[in-house]
């Protein structure tokens, strides 16, 4: 059988957040690659170069510079990232974030904080869902 590496982009800038996310991470089965960044335009440069080619964008709504509307608005425009699955990780669970992130593209909103246990599972979740690593 053959080991697929589930390539994943975290863009999150709370650096707690980060790394609570990458905890969640790291006790799911499978083998996965993740790579963060703590600012949207800095990400989106990372993608359009070619840099980082993830299966799946995890992504933080509140963010200064590019917000998380801002960044999906970006993806969105671009024919080569614009399939790239983006779940939304926020803080928020104002119905309006919520709306708004499906209506600009989120295939999921994972509002925070969770219990470890949730964010696991909804990572693992968005993983075995919206990408085509199983």
């Amino acid at each position: 059988m053959e080991n697929i590496i589930t390539h994943i982009l975290l863009i999150e800038d709370d650096l707690d957040d980060q790394e609570i996310f990458l905890s969640a991470l790291a006790g799911l089965d499978g083998l996965i690659a993740c790579e963060t960044f703590a600012d949207g335009g800095e990400a989106l440069d990372n993608l359009r170069s070619g840099r980082v080619c993830p299966d799946i964008i995890f992504l933080d709504l509140k963010m200064e510079g590019i917000n998380g509307f801002e960044f999906m608005n970006q993806i969105r425009r671009s024919a080569k990232l614009r399939t790239i699955p983006i779940i939304i990780i926020s803080d928020s669970d104002d119905p309006l974030d919520i709306e708004m992130s499906k209506i600009a593209g989120a295939r999921k909103f994972i509002t925070k904080p969770r219990t470890f246990k949730e964010l696991s599972a909804d990572i693992a979740f968005a993983i075995e869902a919206f990408t085509h690593v199983h």
